[in-house]
């Protein structure tokens, strides 16, 4: 072959890396970006102030778990002035087409999923985790006041992102082994016990879902105003996050299995097994509380 023929071949092959560099090079370029709120903390601490004025306990006890979405909750409650939102604008983002799923301290959502908030009295916000408009990404308040206490990143489509938040909060400690409050409609006792050599782990036996187990800080300043988050993974590894107010002596109070006035009515593949509490006082301590949960039926 000659080499004015070798020339005709090696040129456009040299074109065409030349065009291949170019397009990669400005693909480059475009990395996805995360632009991060400075205001995370303080507007997500609003909406729960707001959740705990307006909405804790302010819907009729229910029999069954009566769940609905934040605008059903507000129109159940007639839009009272001051609880407008549920989301905290975290962001916006750029160079990212989707976003697929968030991590934000120990949980991770997918796109489209729903997660369960507890405002009292067996009611239950169900909505999105985290939405995207506009190319701002959104995140529930629950999830942000409690997901950001122990960490400053978040991770978008698997790529971590940092925080401008540094506010890990102490240790909270619970006073000696938690005792249960019997209930008006106590049929059986439940019984608890600290395992040994280990903190704020505790053998538990429910044999009646009406009584109460109640937890007490120690080195905390409680009282009956004290607002309490907390994040429930039960022994199939299911979360659910929580707002409760403490009882009148400023513990905090937990239906473990949920309040049923009859055992038959306990999922107990739920529960059966290890349960872990985090408890978080706003601005204040947080707690790791496990409980070995055992379901015996008085019955059989």
């Amino acid at each position: 072959m000659s080499k004015t023929k070798k020339s005709f071949i090696i040129l456009p092959l040299v074109i065409a890396v030349i065009i291949t560099s170019f397009i990669l090079s400005a693909c480059g370029d475009k990395k996805a970006k995360f632009n991060i709120d400075s205001d995370i903390k303080t507007n997500s601490n609003a909406i729960i102030s707001a959740l705990t004025d307006k909405a804790y306990n302010k819907l009729v006890a229910a029999d069954e778990a009566h769940i609905l979405t934040f605008a059903e909750l507000k129109q159940e409650l007639s839009n009272p002035e001051g609880l407008t939102n549920y989301y905290v604008e975290i962001g916006s983002v750029e160079n990212i087409n989707k976003i697929n799923s968030i991590s934000l301290g120990g949980a991770t959502f997918n796109q489209g999923a729903d997660f369960m908030f507890s405002i009292g009295n067996n009611n239950f916000v169900k909505d999105k985790a985290f939405v995207v408009e506009d190319n701002k990404l959104s995140v529930a308040a629950p999830i942000i006041a409690f997901e950001i206490v122990n960490t400053n990143k978040i991770s978008i489509n698997g790529t971590e992102y940092d925080f401008a938040i540094s506010n890990k909060p102490e240790e909270l400690q619970i006073n000696q082994t938690p005792t249960f409050l019997a209930g008006t409609n106590k049929k059986e006792d439940n019984t608890i016990s600290a395992v040994e050599n280990a903190t704020n782990q505790f053998d538990v036996t429910i044999k009646d879902a009406t009584e109460m187990l109640k937890f007490m800080p120690k080195n905390a300043d409680v009282n009956s105003s004290t607002v309490y988050l907390r994040k429930f993974t039960n022994a199939q590894g299911n979360i659910s996050y929580g707002l409760t107010k403490a009882e009148g002596d400023g513990a905090y109070g937990s239906y473990v299995v949920g309040y049923h006035t009859d055992f038959s009515q306990i999922q107990t593949a739920q529960y059966e097994g290890k349960n872990t509490i985090d408890l978080y006082l706003v601005d204040g301590g947080m707690a790791t509380i496990v409980l070995n949960i055992t379901l015996q039926n008085p019955q059989e």
